[in-house]
């Protein structure tokens, strides 16, 4: 994890933690990403304490019988927390309170009572408390007035998410008080509850069976609108033309369905980014802040909205230079949600590095497309513009870049340029695609990549914790053996941080977080290190992670270490955050093993 250059060495590191649930599905995703990015602006390490729900992963698949639930012993993570010598604490509440009754929230929140919180998904009323929250009724009364008054559909169905999540209330009471509005029915018939995640086909299939006239399927949030896609799909019921479907969340596949999804922008990047400031602000000293985060509609084509629909034209300026009218067409396609940010600190630079490749486009008559063109000149043409965005590859995916040109390239080709520009006109055109695809073709390089480390990661984590067992009767040299196995996996630093001794924990008893772990093995760069049992090191909640990382900024992941009913401790981890799902397959190979 690089540090910013400018940073003053000797400052203060603090230490802010992340209690975030459910980390399968895409919103905390987005969370998580916005949350590391904006980690590395400041003299922080950041903890990550992710739960799961794993057995979502199997609902609708008839062949895979779970006999066993052990979410439970998953979200013990969550106390574990405790050990990171915390200053501040970001919680995700919506992500794993989800499953979490009304009763329990006080109880939870009570973990956390001797730190500044900074929440998410819920609104708190404390001193040391900030919180964020997306205004989940505008958001869905936006999309409900559209069905209704736009589309005139009378027949709306409601996809909910649980019934004790804040964000899924909101939303759900705008959709009915909507109805009502309008003069509309809404029985009990016409909602499901759902988990947030895209594994709710049986739910979504028992709601149109029930409901075979329904117009319209109105969705908490985008991840059960891809559910209710292939529900649809499966019932011969095509999306946007026999029946309307709309989400909330605007993730960035949302835009890639078939049809593109209509939805609601709630962007999980820049909440995580403004979630690490309001913990940062806690550690300087602030005060708290509170954020009802802005909600907006946006049309695609799976509401029934024509192609053409909304599409943004510009306004004839005969006057106008070739160069003029592309600032114009830059600055329509930044005023779409393309970029999948409204924050203008990231749309600021990428219009002004957008408008430098624009302007060098113009000036030079190469043709990147042209084979017969010299080589020579191609490259240097071609440097001189992925130089400039290599600027915005820092901001924005490669896939958001791509879909910026593809956008310019369709605005420029419907546009009437005056006969002075129409040969530029087209050469502009044939050089705005050849950068698309050269962007397009880049991230699915690196996605790629990311595949092939992943498929290596999930071939050699079997093999050296098969090893580990192996040895199992010399445990030094074992965990030791597993510590250079997460080393020759890429894992920057790895800790086994195991408890005094194992304990049985059932699901039906009270939880409660030991006072002490104990350092089992370790790598930091290349030392490596064991320990014999009578010789580790004490964890207490006092000191704790935070010894290890006291200099530079980090950030680490916590895993449970359990198997079955048995917990064993924590493997906490220095790794990348495309790199927690492999991660976790780890974790529980490594509680089985140990």
């Amino acid at each position: 994890m690089t540090e910013t250059k400018t940073r003053d060495q000797s400052e203060k590191i603090y230490n802010i933690g992340v209690v975030i649930g459910n980390i399968y599905t895409s919103y905390p995703q987005e969370l998580i990403r916005g949350i590391s990015d904006a980690a590395k602006n400041f003299p922080i390490n950041i903890q990550f304490f992710p739960g799961t729900q794993s057995s979502a992963f199997f609902r609708g698949e008839a062949d895979v019988v779970l006999k066993h639930n052990f979410d439970y012993q998953f979200n013990t993570i969550y106390d574990f927390a405790v050990f990171g010598d915390l200053d501040a604490i970001i919680i995700s509440y919506g992500t794993l309170c989800i499953f979490l009754n009304a009763e329990e929230k006080a109880d939870f929140f009570k973990k956390y009572e001797h730190l500044p919180w900074v929440v998410m998904e819920e609104t708190v009323q404390q001193e040391n408390a900030s919180y964020f929250i997306s205004d989940n009724y505008g958001g869905i009364r936006q999309i409900m007035e559209h069905l209704i008054v736009h589309h005139g559909y009378r027949k709306i169905l409601y996809v909910s998410g649980p019934r004790e999540n804040t964000d899924a209330k909101q939303r759900r009471q705008a959709y009915l008080d909507t109805m009502k509005r309008y003069g509309l029915t809404a029985t009990d018939d016409m909602i499901i509850y759902g988990d947030f995640s895209q594994y709710i086909d049986d739910e979504v299939e028992d709601l149109l069976l029930a409901n075979p006239d329904a117009e319209a399927i109105c969705c908490a949030n985008d991840d059960m609108a891809v559910s209710v896609y292939r529900v649809c799909a499966k019932l011969g019921r095509m999306v946007g033309r026999d029946i309307a479907v709309t989400g909330y969340d605007n993730l960035p596949r949302s835009s890639a369905m078939d049809p593109p999804l209509t939805t609601v922008d709630q962007n999980g990047y820049d909440i995580g980014q403004k979630a690490v400031m309001a913990a940062w602000q806690f550690c300087i000293g602030n005060c708290a802040t509170e954020n009802i985060v802005s909600a907006s509609m946006v049309l695609r084509e799976s509401c029934g909205c024509g192609n053409s629909e909304g599409k943004l034209l510009l306004k004839k300026q005969e006057n106008n230079s070739l160069k003029e009218l592309v600032t114009v067409l830059v600055d329509q396609v930044l005023e779409t949600d393309i970029l999948k940010t409204t924050s203008e600190e990231v749309i600021r630079p990428c219009r002004k590095n957008l408008l430098q490749i624009m302007d060098y486009l113009l000036e030079h008559s190469i043709d990147f497309a042209d084979s017969e063109k010299s080589s020579t000149e191609c490259v240097a043409a071609l440097r001189k513009i992925l130089y400039q965005t290599e600027k915005l590859r820092d901001r924005i995916s490669l896939f958001s870049l791509s879909d910026v040109f593809r956008e310019l390239g369709c605005l420029v080709a419907e546009e009437i340029l005056s006969e002075q520009y129409r040969e530029k006109y087209r050469q502009l055109i044939s050089n705005l695609r050849y950068i698309q695809e050269y962007f397009q073709n880049r991230a699915r390089y690196l996605w790629e990549e990311q595949r092939i480390r992943s498929e290596r990661k999930t071939w050699l984590s079997p093999l050296f914790m098969q090893y580990l067992m192996e040895q199992g009767h010399h445990e030094k040299e074992a965990l030791e053996e597993a510590i250079y196995g997460m080393k020759q996996l890429g894992i920057k630093s790895s800790f086994i941080l195991l408890l005094e001794e194992p304990f049985v924990f059932e699901t039906e008893e009270v939880w409660k977080c030991p006072d002490k772990l104990y350092v089992a093995a370790y790598h930091m760069g290349e030392e490596v290190h064991s320990y014999k049992k009578e010789e580790r090191p004490v964890l207490t909640r006092r000191n704790g992670f935070g010894q290890f990382f006291r200099e530079g900024c980090h950030m680490l992941v916590a895993f449970s270490l359990f198997n079955l009913q048995k917990q064993y401790g924590v493997l906490l981890c220095e790794i990348e955050e495309d790199e927690i799902a492999s991660t976790y397959v780890i974790s529980i190979q490594l509680g089985t093993a140990l």
